[in-house]
């Protein structure tokens, strides 16, 4: 990212700071963000699966987000932290 917008690591830290501070960002894990939005609507899809069917899967998840297993995985992570799911084995259920 540094070489795409040209910026200091230090300034792309302050950057992220601010967006944070203002919630316009939300920290998962790691070097993993989300913006505010987008971590809603994924969880909303994860709710309305969670409806139909009882579990699911990291790979069910990332199909439905349309996101690497990288970011699922970070997702139903920060779920789980969230009180919003519990693992059981390899899938997911709500809390």
């Amino acid at each position: 990212m540094k070489d795409l917008l040209d910026l200091s690591a230090t300034r792309v830290k302050d950057l992220l700071k601010i967006l944070l501070d203002r919630g316009d960002l939300v920290h998962v894990s790691g070097e993993i963000y989300f913006e505010r939005q987008a971590l809603a609507r994924a969880s909303t899809l994860l709710k309305e699966h969670l409806a139909k069917q009882p579990e699911i899967t990291v790979a069910e998840f990332r199909t439905a987000i349309s996101a690497s297993r990288k970011y699922a995985l970070a997702l139903m992570d920060y779920f789980d932290q969230q009180a919003l799911t519990i693992r059981v084995g390899d899938a997911r259920r709500l809390r």
